[in-house]
C-alpha cells in the first residue's frame, strides 16, 4: 500500500543525480548508530536506532523520527486507504476530485477559516490524490510541514477538516472549474499528453476497470457528469482514518504529538474495510503514439517497457544500476548519443518504477528536445535502448554507477521529506528502511557479468512503447 506521490517521491535507489565520491566514501559497511540521543547522522543504521514504530487505537501505524532541525521545522506524511473494488469501481471522477474538495471546508470550519489557520501555525498542508500517488484508488496522502510549537495543533485541524468536509455547492463547482481549466491545458500540453499516452499503452486495462486510464477528453467528459453529491457519497461510503500510516520527521514533542494524532483519528473509523486492488502487469503490445503539438516550445518524447516483477526481485538492484547508464546523467549513454547527434536533446532522463505489492515495473526513458527534432529522438532512444539491452555495460560504467547511487542514497536520506515519505511507506508496506539499505549493498557487491545477465534475461527483446510530442505529423497510434 504505498503512498507516495509518484511526481515527488525521489526513491532512495537510482532517481537523482548527486556528485560522485571516491570509491573510500562508499566500500565499507554502515557504521554503528550513534546514541539515539547523541548527534543524528543521515545513516540508514542510525535512523533505524532512533525511529520508534507504535500502534494507536483504530490501527494507526506511526513512525516517530525525533532530531533537531533548523528553527525545529517537523515534516509529516499521513496515508489514508479506504474503499475497495465494490465501491470504488466507477469513481474515477469523484476520487479525481476529493483530495480538492476536502480542503475547500468542513461543517465547523470554512475555507476561509482553514487556509487562514494555515497561516497562524505557519504550516504547509497538501493532499495527494488517485494520479498521484503510488498506491492508486483508494489512497489519499497528506503532507505537512510544519514546527514543534504548531505541529499538535496541526495535526488536529487537519482531523477535524477531513472527518466533518462541508462538500459545498459553490466549492463544488469552483473546484470542478479548476479541474476542467487544468485538463483544458493539459489538451494542448506535450508533457501532459506525452504522459497520459504512455500510462494507457503501458496499463492496458479496459474501460470500467479501476486501473483504467482514461484519455484527457475522457476525464473532461467524466468530471462535466460528476455532481456534488457523486463525491459526498463516495468519502460517506468509504472514507475514514482506520489503518491510518503516519510518519512525523523532525524536533517534536513526542507526547504532544502522539496525543494529537489520537485525538484527530482515533475514533475516525473507516465505514468499510479497505481492499487493495491488485494490479498485475498486463500484456504489452508495442506500438509507436504520436500526438502532434508542433507550436509548442519544447517537445517531449517517451520510451518505455514493462518487467513483470517489483523491487524485491532478486535482480532489481542489477537493473536499477544498469538503466542508469542508460538514461541518468550527462554521461548517461542518450544523452552522450543526442550530444554527439548534434545535442539534439535539453534534457535525458529515466528510471525503473515499480508498485511493490505487484509483479510490475516501468522501465522508463524520456527527452525533451527541439519540436522539429521529436522523431529523430524517438529513433535514437529505440536504437541506443536496444543496443544497451542486447551488449550490456562496461566496467567503468559499472563502477561509476556504483559510486553514484550511493551519493545519491545518502543525499535522499539526509532530506527529511524524503525520508518522511519513505518511513510512511515502509509502514504502508510493512517495510523498515533497511530494505533500501540492502539494495545499495547488494549494488556494491554485483559483478558486470551479473548485471549484464540481468539485462540480457529480463530486457533484452522486451516490446517497446513509444510515446513523441513535437513536430511529428498527423496523430498515430
Amino acid at each position: 500500500m504505498s503512498a507516495c506521490p509518484a511526481h515527488i517521491r525521489v526513491r532512495l535507489v537510482g532517481l537523482a543525480v548527486g556528485l560522485l565520491l571516491p570509491p573510500s566514501a562508499w566500500g565499507q559497511d554502515d557504521p554503528e548508530p550513534p546514541p539515539p540521543d547523541g548527534p543524528f547522522v543521515a545513516t540508514v543504521a542510525s535512523i533505524e536506532a532512533r525511529v520508534e514504530r507504535l500502534t494507536l487505537e483504530n490501527d494507526i501505524r506511526v513512525a516517530l523520527l525525533p532530531k533537531r532541525t533548523r528553527g525545529r521545522t517537523v515534516e509529516a506524511c499521513l496515508a489514508f486507504h479506504f474503499g475497495g473494488p465494490e465501491t470504488l469501481t466507477g469513481q474515477r471522477a469523484a476520487l479525481t476530485l476529493l483530495p480538492e474538495m476536502l480542503q475547500r471546508g468542513s461543517a465547523q470550519l470554512s475555507r476561509a477559516d482553514w487556509l487562514d489557520a494555515l497561516r497562524r501555525l505557519q504550516t504547509e498542508v497538501r493532499f495527494w490524490g488517485i494520479d498521484e500517488v503510488e498506491g492508486g484508488p483508494g489512497t489519499l496522502l497528506v503532507s505537512l510541514t510544519s514546527d514543534q510549537a504548531h505541529l499538535p495543533e496541526a495535526l488536529e485541524l487537519v482531523g477535524r477538516l477531513l472527518r466533518h468536509p462541508l462538500f459545498s455547492p459553490d466549492e463544488f463547482e469552483a473546484a470542478r472549474k479548476d479541474h476542467l481549466t487544468s485538463l483544458k491545458q493539459a489538451g494542448t500540453d506535450p508533457r501532459r499528453l506525452a504522459v497520459t499516452d504512455l500510462r494507457r499503452a503501458l496499463t492496458p486495462w479496459p474501460p470500467g476497470h479501476l486501473h483504467y486510464i482514461p484519455t484527457i477528453p475522457e476525464q473532461v467528459d467524466a468530471l462535466r457528469a460528476l455532481t456534488r453529491e457523486d463525491v459526498e457519497r463516495l468519502f460517506t461510503r468509504t472514507f475514514g482514518a482506520s489503518g491510518l500510516c503516519v510518519s512525523i520527521v523532525g524536533d517534536f514533542e513526542r507526547a504532544a504529538t502522539v496525543t494529537a494524532l489520537q485525538r484527530a483519528f482515533s475514533t475516525f473509523t473507516s465505514p468499510v474495510p479497505y481492499e487493495r486492488v491488485p494490479r498485475p502487469a498486463q500484456t504489452l503490445v508495442p506500438v509507436d503514439v504520436s500526438v502532434p503539438t508542433p507550436d509548442s516550445p519544447a517537445a517531449w518524447v517517451l520510451l518505455g517497457t514493462v518487467l513483470p516483477f517489483d523491487d524485491g526481485h532478486p535482480d532489481f538492484a542489477a537493473l536499477d544500476l544498469a538503466v542508469q547508464t542508460l538514461a541518468v546523467g550527462g554521461q548517461s549513454r542518450l544523452a552522450d548519443r543526442l550530444r554527439r547527434e548534434g545535442g539534439l536533446a535539453y534534457l535525458v532522463q529515466g528510471h525503473l518504477q515499480p508498485k511493490a505489492e505487484d509483479d510490475w515495473t516501468a522501465l522508463v526513458c524520456y527527452a525533451i528536445c527541439p519540436p522539429a527534432q521529436a522523431a529523430r529522438v524517438r529513433q535514437i532512444m529505440r536504437e541506443e535502448f536496444q543496443r544497451w539491452a542486447a551488449e550490456g555495460l562496461t566496467e567503468q560504467e559499472l563502477r561509476s554507477v556504483r559510486i553514484a547511487s550511493v551519493q545519491m542514497f545518502n543525499n535522499a536520506l539526509a532530506s527529511d521529506s524524503i525520508v518522511a515519505h519513505e518511513l510512511v511507506r515502509g509502514l504502508c508496506l510493512d517495510r523498515t528502511l533497511r530494505f533500501q539499505q540492502r539494495l545499495i549493498d547488494r549494488g556494491k557487491t554485483l559483478t558486470l557479468r551479473q548485471v549484464n545477465a540481468a539485462l540480457a534475461k529480463h530486457v533484452q527483446g522486451l516490446p517497446l512503447v513509444s510515446v513523441a510530442t513535437g513536430d511529428v505529423g498527423q496523430p498515430q497510434q
